[in-house]
């Protein structure tokens, strides 16, 4: 099982994002590091709705936790 390790302040949360499934290899995740494939994809789709983010923290700064619904990666 893999949980987010990321400091949170859940007075400042507005909004939350989940998405399906963690990724096989946690260092993907969203807060698994800058080079990470959900972290690039999130941030993506944060600036083509011209939000200007470069990083995950800046969405935490928004309000905005990311998150997925599922802590076990799929097996097939």
């Amino acid at each position: 099982m893999y949980i987010n390790d990321v400091e949170i302040d859940p007075l400042q949360i507005k909004a939350i994002m989940i998405n399906e499934v963690v990724p096989s290899n946690p260092s993907d995740d969203f807060y698994g590091g800058e080079k990470s494939d959900y972290q690039r994809a999130a941030i993506s789709l944060f600036q083509a709705a011209g939000v200007h983010v470069s990083f995950m923290e800046d969405i935490l700064d928004l309000g905005i936790y990311v998150t997925n619904a599922v802590k076990r990666p799929k097996s097939g």
